[in-house]
């Protein structure tokens, strides 16, 4: 009888020890190196533009940088850090015209590094437009034309403004679609 019971014993534990080392209990991470995190579309990152563009010296297709404002978390996990830097272009360039008609820049951003170093796209763009001078064309005009008729159209040929869009103009990007990253690359918020 004691022998059986000292058998049952050292099964039991026996047991324990393999249940333990299934469940992960002797210090090994609770989560899966295979576990990963979906990070859905349409997720805000902040950014601020690198450095200033004109509308007098752009050319479409110029590379632009923007700095992430603030970390971006997703569950508890960080997965783009601040200071990280996203790319972006230039899309279009309009430079001042006759008839007091002012500058246009179109810049779209296009990826941001992840915390785990790969990159994702992003979906933002945004037009600054140069001042316009219509109202000061009305005006010349009509001034000139108390005095002299004939040179009042002259003025239609003033232009307007350039479009200037100074560093560290904001703007809000969003991510292009869901991404899916492995958590253990990935640091804790």
């Amino acid at each position: 009888m004691k022998m059986y019971r000292a058998h049952q014993r050292h099964r039991f534990t026996s047991t324990l020890f393999i249940l333990l080392l299934n469940c992960n209990a002797f210090g090994a991470d609770l989560v899966s190196p295979a576990a990963r995190l979906t990070i859905p579309g349409g997720t805000s990152v902040q950014l601020l533009l690198a450095n200033t563009i004109s509308s007098a010296h752009a050319h479409v297709g110029d590379p632009l940088n923007f700095v992430v404002v603030r970390d971006v978390v997703v569950n508890g996990f960080t997965v783009i850090r601040a200071g990280s830097i996203a790319h972006g272009s230039v899309t279009a360039i309009h430079h001042k015209r006759v008839l007091g008609i002012g500058g246009e820049v179109g810049l779209k951003l296009n990826s941001v590094p992840l915390a785990t170093g790969e990159s994702v796209e992003l979906s933002a763009q945004k037009k600054v437009k140069g001042p316009s001078h219509f109202l000061l064309i009305a005006a010349e005009m009509l001034g000139t034309a108390v005095f002299y008729m004939p040179a009042a159209p002259i003025f239609l040929l003033s232009r307007g403004g350039d479009s200037t869009v100074l560093k560290s103009t904001e703007i809000t990007a969003h991510l292009e679609g869901d991404t899916s990253v492995a958590i253990a690359a990935l640091p804790v918020a």
